[in-house]
């Protein structure tokens, strides 16, 4: 029900929430707009899986763990086809993880997945890649991040020259020098444990010292926990002895 004249109600905030960010786990969701009530959460799910107006899918490498997608019906409704049915697992993880990243739990941080093209309105030069993620904190610092999510088993090298032909591209225009020597634009590099910030803090050191990433770029690399490892273990299977 709506609280107020104005106010949306919880479906229509956890519909406008996944369009966003193209999926969402029940965990967040509890907490964004159920107060962490899991009766208040199932039921939200319910209603709207009922209704065919969100799915549920899951990821091949962790059955037990359900994300939540608009159907196709809702998409098209909004206009957001792009947004309805299962994506791949690479895909999927690193939604996950920008998920997981903009909504912590209970640290005090205010963050929101926004458009490169809404970023790059706002800081005032054209950015490369319209598809990649971005994301603008509020607090308790203020800045724009370029979101870049490794895979399990890629080198660091690879993030960063990501990261170092990106910054030459945006170096081209005047504006993007400020924006960069601040830090109000930079990039976050989210990983999966801590072990790989160790490893891509190191990588990045060295490229600092061989000077091989521009001076200007300010990069933040920021563990978020893999919903992979979450999972329980699977029990061995009896083996039979041979004779």
């Amino acid at each position: 029900m709506k609280s107020g004249d104005g106010e949306k109600t919880r479906p229509e905030q956890l519909i406008e929430h996944i369009a966003r960010y193209g999926l969402t786990l029940r965990a967040v969701a509890g907490r964004l707009f159920c107060d962490g009530s899991a009766s208040k959460t199932e039921n939200l799910f319910a209603k709207l899986l009922e209704q065919k107006r969100i799915a549920a899918f899951s990821l091949s490498k962790a059955p037990r763990l359900s994300y939540y997608r608009l159907s196709e019906k809702e998409s098209a409704r909004l206009g957001l086809t792009p947004t309805a049915g299962r994506l791949s697992g690479r895909t999927a993880l690193q939604a996950i993880a920008l998920l997981r990243f903009c909504f912590p739990g209970a640290q005090p941080v205010k963050r929101a997945k926004i458009s490169a093209a809404t970023v790059s309105s706002k800081l005032g030069f054209p950015f490369k890649s319209l598809d990649a993620s971005y994301v603008v904190q509020r607090h308790p610092e203020q800045y724009f991040g370029r979101v870049v999510v490794p895979g399990p088993q890629a080198r660091p090298e690879y993030a960063l020259k990501i990261i170092r032909l990106e910054t030459m591209y945006w170096l081209r225009f005047p504006e993007a020098e400020h924006w960069l020597s601040t830090g109000a634009l930079r990039f976050v590099v989210l990983l999966h444990s801590p072990p790989r910030v160790v490893q891509f803090t190191e990588a990045l050191a060295a490229a600092r010292e061989r000077k091989t990433l521009p001076a200007e770029v300010r990069i933040d690399l920021e563990y978020v926990p893999d919903p992979l490892a979450a999972q329980p273990a699977a029990k061995p299977r009896a083996r039979t002895a041979t004779p």
